[in-house]
This record gives C-alpha cells, sequence and structure tokens, in this order.
C-alpha cells in the first residue's frame, strides 16, 4: 500500500484553484455570481446585527459596476425574503434596509409603501385586539354581574394572547396579498428572480 497521505488545506486548496482554471468562462461567471450573492447575503446579515446602511453603500461602491449590481440585487432578494407578516419589527427593519439600498425612484417609492403596510397592518391588529378584548371584557363583567359579583374593584382576568390570534387570522390574508403584490413589484422593477 503506498504511503496514505493526509492533504493540507494548502493542498486542497490549491486543487480546487487548478479545477476553476478548467472552468468554462459561463461556469467561471456562475461561480462568481455565486461569489457576490454570498456578499450580498452576508451584508443583510451583518445589517441585522446593526450594520449602518451606509457601510452596504461603501461595500457597493467598493466594487466595479456588473458586482456592485449583482452584489445589490442578492441584497434586495434577501431584505424581500425578509419582508413578512410573521416578524414584524425584522419585516420593518427589512422594509428599512429596502428604501436604503434601491436605486430607481419608483422603486423607492414601493419600498416606502412597505413600511407604511407593515405600520398599517400592526396598527389595524393591534385595534383589533383591543376592540375584541373590550368586548370580552364587558361580557365577563355583565356574566359576573349577573352572579352577584361586582363593583368597581371587579377586573375580569383574562388571557388576550387568543384575541391576539384571533385578530391576526382575521387581517393576515387581506395584508399578505397587499405585501405580496408589493414584494412582486419590487423584484419587477430592480430585475431580482
Amino acid at each position: 500500500m503506498p504511503h496514505d497521505h493526509i492533504k493540507s488545506a494548502w493542498e486542497l486548496a490549491l486543487e480546487k484553484t487548478q479545477k476553476l482554471g478548467k472552468m468554462s468562462p459561463e461556469e467561471l461567471e456562475g461561480q462568481r455570481r455565486k461569489e457576490r450573492a454570498a456578499i450580498g447575503r452576508s451584508l443583510v446579515h451583518k445589517y441585522f446585527e446593526n450594520l449602518p446602511l451606509r457601510d452596504i453603500q461603501l461595500t457597493f461602491d467598493r466594487h466595479p459596476e456588473k458586482e456592485r449590481e449583482d452584489i445589490r440585487k442578492a441584497v434586495i432578494s434577501e431584505f424581500l425574503h425578509e419582508v413578512n407578516l410573521s416578524k414584524l419589527d425584522r419585516a420593518s427593519k427589512a422594509a428599512e434596509g429596502l428604501a436604503g439600498v434601491v436605486t430607481e425612484p419608483e422603486a423607492k417609492v414601493v419600498a416606502n409603501g412597505l413600511q407604511a403596510l407593515l405600520e398599517e397592518y400592526a396598527q389595524a391588529v393591534e385595534d383589533r385586539w383591543q376592540e375584541s378584548r373590550a368586548r370580552v371584557e364587558e361580557r365577563l363583567r355583565k356574566s359576573l354581574e349577573d352572579e352577584g359579583i361586582g363593583g368597581p374593584a371587579v377586573e375580569p382576568n383574562m388571557e388576550s394572547q387568543d384575541l391576539k390570534r384571533a385578530a391576526i387570522s382575521e387581517l393576515l390574508p387581506t395584508y399578505a396579498n397587499r405585501l405580496y403584490d408589493l414584494k412582486e413589484k419590487l423584484a419587477r422593477i430592480n430585475k431580482v428572480g
């Protein structure tokens, strides 16, 4: 049996670069596009860990135009992925990020529309929840009074998470459709697939 040899990281990297030299121009461009997409994903990840938008812009500016646009598209795609109605704080930050990185005036309007829609949704859920809670508390208070338990010191003790979930489930379809339409429009404007 010939000498078994464990390859060092350097040897593995050298082999990998030799294989890259054998790639066709299309394969090489595909590899570079993947690398630029990874840069975009990394920027968005760092943004959620408090990287300022201006640093994202500086990263764009450090690259040639073609690379810059690929990275920008990757950033936009990642931000669009993060805009959803299940995690409003993260979605709002993503929408803010979108507004900061899109370049087309129409795209800025749509990104601002995303932010406004998220705020509207959060307020609508809160309003619906408060209305439902007030109705349920009033029914509980009346029920207690019917049983002879009443007065200013009586405060119905109730869990209201179910009421919040009910408010969300009532509002979600309408807002989800509107959000989807805005995200699609922004993706189309920025030619993000």
